[in-house]
């Protein structure tokens, strides 16, 4: 990825989150980076943070707009599903 979304991350090809889904806990978002954690303190729901700020527990919504807005800003997510792993 070229250009102003390029990121710290596109050499090494991590993710800034990690999405998964779980019958016991819904939908999970872990915060990975430090960068992530910054833009998610500046651009997500406080309340939907774990105790501990590593993670941030949400809806099937919220996470496609996480993932749409951190995009859009040079973030990158991947989701970690019961059959593979895709990278956005």
């Amino acid at each position: 990825m070229a250009g102003q979304h390029e990121t710290h991350n596109d050499a090494l090809g991590q993710s800034d989150f990690r999405v998964s889904y779980s019958k016991s806990t819904g939908w999970l978002v872990a915060i990975v980076t430090r960068e992530a954690h910054l833009w998610a303190r500046q651009n997500a729901n406080s309340a939907f943070f774990s105790n501990n700020g590593d993670h941030i527990i949400t809806d099937l919504a919220g996470v496609n707009l996480l993932v749409r807005n951190a995009r859009n800003d040079g973030l990158r997510t991947e989701y970690i599903g019961p059959h593979r792993l895709v990278r956005f």
